[in-house]
């Protein structure tokens, strides 16, 4: 729920619509109007917006946090026109069943509704002079994506071309756990201008030791929501859709349509196996990556490179991978992940860059214990039935 008003906001009524019998925990903010700002005082504000715009921009930022934070309810006022000082000019709250939740979830909806809102403040200052002043990039002042990326910049093989080229990819990531927390931090700091990542998991204190997005004060909540804040904090510049949801025959297109390269970094075969189909049948680049104790290995897929998953380990590798992975009971060194999630992003930055990829036509192997990487080559099997197919079908389908 969200909404534009030139009246004053009353807190009770907020508080009444947002009313949940399954809520344990409400969190609530108040943006008050202040008689100061950058050291000039302040007599009062107006506040203008684009109508029905920023009313459907409100809409589509509390839809899109109720989805990445399932069970939560939010609700954003924020008033237009003439203000005073101490008048209440924002009020924000989310409900959910623990107090976590409900913390996340207002959180992120103070931060994405300063960011995207199409609203102008005009301050009046005691010395009868005004200014306006945009509420989008307020809390951004000084900063500029030349400045965060400086440093990167400087290498031969980016420069300023590849900055833009990157700052225009948008990226897929499937999987927000061990591989997931270091390919998105990579990508994150890479320039990358769009991502995309799909988790349907909650944090658990199991993963902590290898999933670095996540800390214990984020235990049970969604490592999309989580994720995409961090990755939003640490790079401003950075667009980041999350979605809490599982990746299924029925929507796998739907999620990569739109995407220039797709990062795999799922935990089951199945997960694999589907992603790695449709990505050769709607022909977008997939770069892969395993981990299982201190080894991995990684897979770039590229449309026309010789060989592919099925190439590798058959027509039907789930059931027979799914019990080696089973048995050994799925330890994994949190270097090893971090290491092989790095190599992943690293594959897809400079596959848009045009760089080499050794994975592109070689499985990597990435061994922590001997500090090696074996590259072997892969051949296509010419009785590969993904590789003859025209088009997705998913598994099962007749």
């Amino acid at each position: 729920m969200f909404s534009l008003q030139d009246t004053p906001i009353d807190v009770t009524e907020c508080r009444c619509r947002l009313a949940r019998a399954d809520a344990g925990a409400c969190v609530t903010f108040e943006g008050w109007v202040r008689n100061h700002h950058r050291g000039r005082p302040v007599t009062c504000l107006e506040y203008e917006s684009f109508g029905a715009l920023a009313q459907a921009e409100g809409d589509r930022i509390v839809a899109d946090l109720e989805r990445r934070h399932p069970g939560a309810h939010v609700l954003g006022v924020h008033r237009t026109g003439r203000l005073e000082v101490g008048e209440l000019a924002v009020w924000l709250g989310a409900t959910a069943a623990h107090r976590g939740a409900a913390f996340a979830a207002c959180r992120d909806l103070i931060e994405e509704l300063k960011r995207s809102l199409p609203v102008w403040k005009k301050e009046f200052f005691g010395d009868g002079t005004s200014e306006w002043v945009n509420c989008t990039v307020e809390h951004n002042p000084g900063r500029s994506r030349d400045d965060y990326h400086s440093r990167f910049r400087q290498l031969q093989a980016v420069g300023a071309a590849g900055l833009d080229r990157l700052a225009r990819a948008r990226v897929l990531v499937v999987g927000a756990g061990g591989l997931g927390s270091a390919a998105l931090e990579t990508l994150a700091g890479s320039g990358i201008g769009s991502i995309t990542l799909v988790d349907r998991g909650r944090v658990e204190l199991s993963n902590l030791h290898r999933q670095t997005l996540y800390a214990v004060d984020d235990l049970d909540l969604t490592k999309a929501a989580v994720a995409a804040r961090r990755l939003s904090a640490r790079n401003p510049f950075l667009q980041v859709e999350a979605h809490a949801v599982a990746v299924d025959a029925g929507n796998v297109v739907g999620l990569i349509a739109g995407h220039e390269i797709v990062l795999d970094c799922s935990d089951n075969f199945a997960t694999r196996c589907l992603l790695h189909d449709a990505c050769r049948a709607v022909r977008v680049p997939l770069v892969q990556a395993a981990v299982l104790g201190f080894e991995g290995s990684i897979n770039t897929f590229v449309p026309g490179a010789p060989g592919c998953l099925r190439c590798l380990w058959g027509a039907n590798p789930v059931s027979e991978l799914e019990q080696v992975v089973t048995s050994a009971g799925m330890p994994v060194f949190g270097g090893a992940a971090a290491t092989l999630g790095c190599l992943q992003g690293a594959e897809a930055i400079k596959l848009l860059l045009d760089l080499p990829v050794p994975s592109q036509d070689s499985t990597l192997l990435v061994d922590l214990l001997d500090t090696s990487i074996t590259r072997i080559g892969r051949r296509a099997d010419p009785a590969c039935p993904v590789c003859a197919a025209p088009t997705f079908v998913p598994a099962g389908a007749p």
